[in-house]
């Protein structure tokens, strides 16, 4: 009789569990690698979110409050001495100003968009009578994780300065907290009368800030387009992440008139701004240009209200030092609203310097000043271009 020959085909049970138990050990530590780097990806990208909305933020107070003329440092329920003030409310920079009848106005100095689904803290103390220490804290949007924080003690120079010259001002900042850490201050602050210092001395206008302020959420709300499947759940589909870009689309070109940079002008600059910041009219040159006049009734004397206007310029041309804005002064068209008139400034303002410049006459330089060749055209916003108004034109002193 011949043996039946058995089969050793497939596997045994035991095999088919252990190879099913590795299986899933193999899938459940892939899973858990994938899923450790893309949360340390999302983390990582929420930090530099939050670092860009914590840098921009202390840049702008820390440039803004370096320059101030007088200061303040005080709480919400104390009276704040002076016209302007920064403070923080539900996790956003507040901006206190006037209108244009003297009554104090607040509201949000950034966009919602700007923050990135984060809030802020501000803290400040007053170190040596004339230094101001300012910490900013950014939070996660429950306001209860810390992501970035930035502090640095910095000398208001103007102080500093009337104290040296013997201005009849303030000389240390009024400090309601006796040195004290201030959690949630209040920082009023007065710029109407700059001490002038090299570049940097704070613009006698608002429309300097405005720009800050509008490109601050422009290249905010451009970095959430370019990168909107970090901003949104993980395992969201490409039609999500397309929808919600053509939503920030639209949203874009509401605040800014545009969602690419490189479409981003001077033209819609100043009609975004004009309308949404100014109310319809350009603000007037604070001061009387006719004081400086040599001649009764002519030249500076015979402009009339000057209103301040910008020119914004961000090219390859300009280097990282430069400032982008021009300020310039053109005398008020009561008929015409926008003044879009041709390039014929009257009057500009030198960052570098602080002073403001005429092509007229004026009683400490009675020549009168031709047009500089670069201001028949569209202005480059760099050095060359303010040390050549600075070299040719008559500064208002």
């Amino acid at each position: 009789m011949k043996k039946r020959l058995q089969s050793r085909a497939g596997f045994t049970l035991v095999e088919t569990v252990v190879t099913l138990t590795l299986f899933t050990m193999i899938v459940a530590l892939t899973c858990g690698i994938f899923l450790t780097s893309n949360n340390l990806l999302r983390r990582h990208a929420t930090m530099n979110e939050a670092k860009f909305v914590g840098d921009t933020v202390y840049g702008m107070l820390n440039r803004t409050l370096t320059y101030a003329t007088e200061l303040q440092l005080t709480g919400p329920d104390g009276t704040q001495q002076y016209n302007s003030a920064f403070s923080v409310s539900g996790g956003q920079l507040m901006l206190t100003g006037q209108d244009e009848n003297g009554h104090k106005e607040t509201g949000p100095f950034y966009d919602e968009s700007f923050y990135l689904n984060t809030k802020i803290a501000l803290s400040a103390r007053v170190e040596r009578g004339r230094y101001l220490w300012l910490r900013v804290s950014v939070y996660d949007w429950d306001g209860k994780t810390l992501l970035y924080e930035t502090a640095a003690t910095t000398e208001i120079l103007n102080l500093r300065l009337a104290a040296e010259q013997g201005a009849g001002r303030g000389t240390e900042i009024e400090d309601d907290f006796g040195g004290a850490e201030a959690a949630a201050p209040v920082i009023s602050f007065d710029s109407d009368l700059i001490v002038h210092v090299k570049k940097g001395t704070l613009p006698p206008s608002t429309l300097q800030e405005y720009v800050n302020a509008m490109m601050d959420g422009f290249y905010a709300d451009q970095q959430r387009y370019q990168n909107m499947a970090d901003y949104l759940p993980a395992g969201s589909t490409q039609a999500e992440v397309a929808a919600a870009k053509q939503a920030l689309e639209a949203e874009m070109k509401n605040k800014y008139g545009c969602y690419n940079a490189n479409s981003l002008s001077n033209d819609l600059m100043r009609k975004k701004i004009l309308t949404r910041d100014c109310g319809g009219r350009w603000p007037l040159f604070q001061g009387d240009p006719a004081q400086y006049a040599p001649v009764p009734g002519k030249g500076l004397a015979a402009l009339g209200q000057l209103e301040v206007q910008f020119h914004w310029d961000k090219g390859p041309a300009v280097s990282q030092d430069d400032d982008s804005v021009i300020l310039y002064a053109v005398v008020r068209k009561e008929s015409d609203a926008t003044n879009n008139a041709s390039w014929r400034p009257e009057l500009i303002y030198n960052p570098y310097d602080g002073k403001w410049y005429t092509k007229h006459p004026t009683q400490s330089h009675p020549q009168a000043s031709s047009y500089l060749p670069s201001l028949t055209i569209t202005p480059r916003v760099d050095r060359d271009f303010f040390d050549a108004v600075a070299a040719q034109w008559n500064p208002l002193e």
